[in-house]
This record gives C-alpha cells, structure tokens and sequence, in this order.
C-alpha cells in the first residue's frame, strides 16, 4: 500500500501569482493533503505469502495525495487586501466491508465541533468536507460523497456559516439513478477466485447508470 501524508502548512511561496493589467494581484497558495476514500472493493493484489496474508496489498487504494488550495489572496492595492484560506476534513478511509471510521465531527482544522453540520444525513465516514473561510468573516462548508461509486466527487450539501459560526442556510443535492438501462456488456473471463472482489457494493450490478439531480435548498431567519 502506498503512502500518504498530510501537510497543513502551506508549501513554501504562492503556487501562483496573477497580475490584473488594473494593478489588482490574486495569489494562490498550495498544501499537500491526504483524502480518504470510502467503501472501496478490495481487490487483493498478488501476495507471495499467500493471499489475505502478511503485507497484503490491493489494487485500489483507500487515500490518495493531493495538492490543494490553502490560501487565496486578492490585492487591490492601496492596504486592500481581501483573503481566503481553506481547509479539509481529515478522515481515513477505509474498505468496503471493513469497520468505518468513528469520527463524530469532519475534523476540519478551524471548524469547531459546536457548528452545526446535524443537515448532513450519511455518515461522516462517507463524506468529504471543504471550508472556505471568506474576508467578510463568514464560511462556505462544502460536503461531497467520497464512497466508491458513481456518486464519488458529487456534492451533496452547501452551507453558510456566520463569522460565529451559527447556520445561516444549507442547500442539499438529491441524485436518483435514472430506470432507463442503456445495456450490459458481460463478458466471460477465466478468473483466480482469491483475486476477485469481495465483497462486493451493492450498487455495482454491472448496469450502465444515468444520475439525475435534484436540489433543496433550506434558509434560517
């Protein structure tokens, strides 16, 4: 299994400078990050200890190394200064069928555990988090599914915090797997049982899957 690491403090200097011919300067300011992935098939790799044994490896990994936007700043000049810094949530990931992670909140550097996230009905083993903290004090919470599928990557929920971090308004993506089958394609393959997934996610049944959105959006007095 390859290794994976998180590095919070921004990456020497700004990744990225861009002058606006009006004299305005956006910087852009990376980190490395580690993000998980949930409920992912083992696929056991070849073992020369035996399958299942000792430095068992697998060909689908549970994490992957980023780089990601840590910080953005926006010069107009004059002392104008507008910034935004960003931060993730740090939840291992795991195999499908294996014990999920317990973590009770998204464990986002920044966010405090009193804010309120109780909007987000997976569970927080199965989601991934962005927060973006805004020059007017305010935050943008972004929540996307991280389980393997066909749904990996798609944002489930928005929300806006004040600067106290109390819940202004969240808004909720709803997907519905279209009943329109576009056709298989089977295939009889000569397979090594031991190398073959299992167990293996309900949702993949061999399907071609069309995914329809839909979208809620929920505001606070």
């Amino acid at each position: 299994m390859a290794f994976c690491h998180n590095v919070f403090a921004a990456l020497n200097g700004d990744f990225i400078t861009i002058t606006h011919p009006g004299g305005a300067v956006g910087s852009f300011a990376l980190k490395e990050r580690c993000v998980g992935q949930a409920a992912v098939p083992k696929l056991p790799e070849h073992n020369h200890f035996g399958q299942g044994g000792p430095y068992q490896s697998y060909e689908l990994q549970i994490f992957s190394q980023q780089f990601v936007l840590s910080k953005k700043t926006l010069n107009l000049g004059g002392g104008t200064i507008y910034p935004w810094s960003y931060n993730y949530s740090d939840i291992n990931g795991y195999f499908y069928g294996d014990t999920k992670p317990n973590n009770a909140t998204l464990e986002i550097d920044g966010m405090p555990t009193y804010a309120d996230v109780s909007f987000i009905e997976e569970d927080i083993a199965d989601v991934n988090a962005t927060l973006v903290s805004n020059p007017d004090g305010s935050h943008n919470l972004a929540v996307s599914d991280r389980r393997y599928g066909y749904l990996n990557g798609q944002q489930l929920y928005s929300a806006t915090y004040d600067s106290n971090f109390n819940l202004v308004s969240y808004s909720k993506s709803l997907f519905a797997v279209s009943p329109i089958d576009y056709g298989n394609t089977k295939e009889w393959v000569s397979a090594i049982p031991e190398y073959m997934t299992n167990p293996v996610p309900p949702q993949f049944s061999g399907h071609m899957l069309m995914i329809r959105q839909f979208l809620l959006v929920s505001i606070f007095d």
